[in-house]
């Protein structure tokens, strides 16, 4: 009778991934995580057993119907093993342990090597694209996520170690943008200052043409807390920081902000005083300034009062000497204050005799029964998931200080009146 002949383990890389089942059985191939093993005690038959690299049921399964004292004899030595105190989970073959942290090391790092400056610079680009806490890196749930499959030598860095690095590439990229506006000659800024929470922040933009390129080119300058109040003079303050920290304050041409009352006062009492000419002594000289006082200009009482001689005082107390560059008003936001506040006053001021008067009607009637569905979404949480129910959306509310919010809501609910006016009709009902 002819023989079989069967391939032995003859290297490591060779083995039966169970404790206990290494003279049992013999390792023949593995695909992915599903291992193939020829059973030893059925020999001169050749029995392939499949299992996973994490379980042997498949082979214990196999043994209690055709090797149970077999069996028994391997979990004697398997119990025997945990009285040592040893660890008994299945180990997978070198070869597999390999390719396994191998896979673990290139997690998330393409082809890039993964080196300790490599590290530093993703985390710090995590932190600061997420926008999260500093602490964050001293968290353990964050140093146990990344370091999977690092090597030993590389360190996580700490919290103070971050707020190190990311304010030296701030001072860096300070420094590269200030350069690059070195060589412009004409610069305009534009300002605004708003509140988030119970915080002021402060934020300045450069426009510039590249004088290469002749195109436009925008930086950010600054975007800062701005403590105590937001006045005038400390607006003022804080800009004219912010133009000398670029070395760019005399390169300024024009500078926009909004209409807001801070930002124009500012502006007003920190412009720029034009020379006054000395008077001359010749009869033209005089015929001329005659005709000069003649002319009179009348200034609006609340231009005197801005600035006036309190303004100056207030601007001379504070020891400033410095002056801003010519102020423009942005003109998205004044055809803003157009839409909103100027038709606003033109229908307060209509009376009922006045072509305006049926429409004055007509829109408040219409707003407010809006009104009373929009206080009702955001004052009743009930109320507010009906209309979720009923649309799948909430109703869109508007904002007193951007005419494109109320141009929206009352857009949408145009929108949901023409398509399903029934389930409007039951929201007004429920929201009574």
């Amino acid at each position: 009778m002819k023989q079989c002949q069967l391939p032995t383990a003859t290297s490591a890389e060779q083995q039966v991934p169970w404790f206990g089942f290494e003279k049992a059985c013999t390792f023949v191939s593995q695909s992915g995580k599903n291992v193939v093993v020829r059973c030893n005690y059925c020999l001169p038959r050749i029995k392939n057993l499949r299992s996973t690299v994490s379980s042997s049921s498949n082979v214990k399964k196999h043994f209690e119907r055709a090797h149970p004292e077999k069996l028994r004899a391997i979990e004697e030595a398997i119990k025997a093993k945990e009285t040592c105190h040893e660890p008994m989970h299945d180990t997978p073959p070198p070869k597999m342990l390999k390719q396994q942290q191998t896979t673990l090391e290139r997690w998330g790092s393409g082809r890039e090597p993964v080196t300790q400056s490599n590290l530093d610079r993703r985390i710090i680009d995590f932190i600061v694209e997420e926008t999260l806490p500093l602490q964050t890196v001293d968290k353990p749930s964050f140093i146990n996520l990344v370091r999977i499959g690092l090597p030993k030598d590389l360190t996580i860095m700490c919290a103070k170690t971050l707020r190190d690095r990311i304010e030296k590439r701030a001072c860096h990229m300070r420094e590269t943008l200030a350069n690059r506006m070195g060589a412009v000659a004409y610069i305009a800024t534009t300002a605004d200052c708003w509140t988030n929470g119970k915080k002021s922040y402060f934020g300045v933009t450069a426009h510039w043409i590249n004088p290469t390129t002749l195109k436009r080119e925008v930086g950010a300058l600054a975007c800062k807390h701005l403590k105590g109040r937001h006045t005038y003079d400390v607006l003022s303050k804080a800009l004219h920081d912010v133009h000398v920290q670029y070395r760019i304050h005399n390169k300024v041409m024009c500078t926009t902000t909004d209409n807001g009352f801070n930002f124009v006062k500012a502006f007003r009492v920190f412009m720029a005083k034009e020379p006054v000419e000395a008077a001359g002594t010749s009869d033209d000289d005089g015929d001329n300034q005659e005709e000069e006082e003649a002319e009179v200009e009348f200034v609006p009482i609340c231009e005197i009062l801005d600035t006036g001689p309190e303004a100056e005082e207030e601007a001379a107390d504070s020891g400033e000497d410095f002056v801003l560059p010519p102020h423009q008003r942005c003109a998205s936001h004044t055809l803003n204050l157009v839409a909103t506040q100027d038709i606003e006053a033109m229908l307060s001021d209509s009376s009922k005799s006045s072509l305006l008067g049926p429409f004055k009607k007509q829109f408040r009637s219409l707003m407010g029964k809006c009104s009373k569905v929009w206080s009702k979404q955001n004052q009743s949480a009930q109320i507010a998931e009906y209309i979720h129910a009923q649309y799948g959306v909430y109703l869109k509310v508007p904002n007193k200080t951007r005419w494109n919010f109320t141009f929206d809501a009352l857009k949408q609910l145009h929108e949901l009146l023409s398509t399903v006016p029934l389930k409007m009709h039951a929201i007004m009902d429920h929201s009574c």
